[in-house]
């Protein structure tokens, strides 16, 4: 769609009555592009797009050049005082997530609707580039992989194969550029990407032992032992960009002590336990476990959430904080973890988190306490969100969840909501900073039911030890192998997700002591349980039974008993528990 209405929107909006249609398109597969606007100078160089680009159902397309054209000048005062190819135009709106693609728009030469040609320049001669590319690339998707891709998968490969642009490397304007990194479409790269997936899929066709399909495998998880002395672990499949989350040490040996990952590579990962540098350096066998997976966005059968990305950082907690900043919202704060990924600088090095929301986090590196005031080389780190609660991750029982602001230097019992018939692996970071002494965690008696956990200081600066309060996030995940999920695809809404019982007694958690979940859309943010089971299954609220209310309902989608939380401002739907009536609060 070449049309604006003019505004500059900076967070997905729904306008003009149209957003159920664009979603209904989005659903059957049909994507929508639309231009992201030409009044990037008008509103003082400020992020947004307009509408109908700005609809969480739409790609929006800003525009750059395809080669040098010379000074530009347009009616609404931007200026180029020279242009390049994949140089940013400046009347081009443009915003770090609702303009995921750039493509040529300035000047563009194609038919008259009067007869012969004219030429014109704008994100309106961007969008047919993007438009046009999708129609290929679907052609493409049916011929090589038999189907239609989805929306989701559209947008990811859009992404993933375009041009990486900076707004200000090279442009010569007059508009405040923003420094991001965008993508500028790339259709050989876009056609390569599918013949990658379809070669894949052929690969890939087979199922593990644990009857998990390669093809959606996007991470793995393990149990291991190591010490001081560097050794290799080897994935059982290969990544295009792994990142690994491992858990605290076992208590082996009472010295302060971390894992520290180097080298990861497509197939394989370095790891060795580190001692601070007051220590002999020398570590006996620990048992930790680990997680590896792809970056991205992603989404678990259950409807659960997940992001995975990495950011490069020397920030420093007795200095500053890096915020990472989710690809899409969750719809509350998620369970977040970090890990250092590299070695650049060989000292003792945490990292530690604070200020989680549903759009993002803190996070910051701390060495040992005689040298937190002391700099830092610039690290990869690696870091995960994942939704809140419990059910089954590809065969997997797991729980994601925080603690409240008990855990201390003293052991703290962690029961599991989740039934495990064996010990979980455990993943687990410090999801606070009340206490800004260098510190790290420790794990002993793991079992099925509970884990301890404790925060370590070390006494590289004085004999004190003692840490305050802190949340402690944490990953239980029963088992080991293949974990899978398809791509996130929030053009066809982030919010309305499933949750699948199985054969045990599962606990449904639509919230917990501190937050309600799926109750921030009326109708259009609800959570749908199936499989469940009257006599044995469980689903926890937030709040009283007084703030529910249960109702028989059949939207010609799902139809059962429907939980809605009683709100004055909107009717608010959390639930439907499909093919069930007769239940009570």
């Amino acid at each position: 769609m070449s049309f604006g209405d003019g505004s500059n929107y900076n967070k997905s909006t729904k306008r003009y009555g149209i957003s159920d249609e664009l979603a209904k398109l989005a659903q059957k597969k049909v994507a929508v592009v639309a231009a992201a606007g030409n009044e990037f100078y008008s509103y003082n160089s400020a992020q947004g797009v307009a509408s109908p680009a700005a609809d969480p159902n739409v790609i929006g397309v800003g525009a750059v050049y395809s080669s040098n054209m010379g000074s530009r000048s347009y009616g609404s005062g931007a200026k180029a005082y020279s242009t390049g190819a994949d140089r940013i135009a400046p009347f081009s709106q443009r915003h770090k997530t609702l303009t995921p693609i750039f493509a040529p728009g300035a000047p563009i030469t194609a038919a008259n609707h009067k007869g012969g040609t004219m030429t014109l320049q704008g994100t309106s001669q961007a969008a047919p580039h993007v438009a046009g590319a999708i129609v290929l690339a679907q052609q493409l998707a049916v011929r090589k992989l038999g189907r239609r891709l989805s929306i989701g998968e559209l947008k990811s490969l859009l992404v993933s194969s375009g041009k990486k642009i900076n707004d200000g490397d090279n442009e010569k304007d007059n508009v405040k550029n923003t420094g991001l990194t965008f993508k500028r479409l790339d259709i050989l790269a876009l056609s390569e990407a599918i013949l990658k997936k379809a070669s894949n899929n052929k690969v890939n066709s087979s199922p593990d032992s644990n009857n998990v399909s390669l093809a959606n495998a996007i991470g793995e998880f393990d149990r291991v032992t190591a010490n001081s002395n560097l050794q290799t672990i080897r994935f059982d499949r290969t990544y295009n960009n792994p990142v690994i989350f491992v858990s605290p040490l076992s208590s082996n040996e009472s010295d302060p002590a971390i894992v520290r990952i180097t080298d990861v590579k497509s197939d394989r990962f370095s790891v060795f336990v580190q001692e601070p540098y007051y220590k002999d350096g020398k570590h006996g066998n620990e048992r930790f476990s680990y997680v590896v997976l792809e970056t991205g966005s992603w989404q678990l059968n259950n409807g659960a959430r997940l992001e995975v990305g990495k950011i490069n950082t020397n920030a420093m907690t007795n200095a500053n904080w890096a915020s990472v900043n989710f690809q899409n919202d969750f719809s509350n704060a998620p369970v977040t973890f970090s890990q250092v990924q590299t070695d650049n600088e060989t000292d003792f090095v945490y990292t530690r988190q604070k200020n989680v929301s549903a759009r993002g986090f803190q996070l910051s590196m701390q060495e040992e306490e005689a040298r937190m005031n002391s700099r830092h080389a610039k690290e990869t780190i690696g870091w995960m969100a994942i939704s809140g609660g419990s059910g089954n991750w590809s065969g997997y029982n797991y729980q994601a969840g925080k603690t409240s602001d008990r855990v201390t230097d003293d052991w703290y019992e962690l029961d599991f909501r989740q039934n495990f018939a064996k010990n979980p692996q455990i993943i687990a970071n410090i999801g606070t900073f009340n206490g800004s002494d260098s510190a790290g965690l420790r794990h002993q008696n793991l079992s099925t039911k509970q884990v301890e956990i404790s925060i370590q200081e070390e006494k590289s600066r004085d004999a004190e030890i003692n840490h305050t309060d802190e949340s402690i996030n944490f990953l239980a995940m029963e088992g080991s192998g293949i974990l899978r999920a398809k791509a996130y695809d929030s053009l066809t809404g982030s919010s309305t997700g499933k949750l699948t019982g199985t054969s045990a007694s599962d606990t449904f958690i639509l919230g917990t002591a501190s937050a309600s979940y799926y109750d921030e859309s009326g109708r259009d943010d609800y959570v749908l349980i199936e499989d469940f089971r009257q006599n044995s299954d469980v689903i926890q609220l937030h709040g009283n039974k007084t703030d529910y209310r249960l109702v028989d309902y059949d939207d010609g989608l799902a139809a059962g008993t429907a939980i809605f939380r009683d709100r004055d401002d909107v009717d608010e739907l959390i639930g439907i528990v499909k093919g069930v009536d007769s239940l009570s609060l």
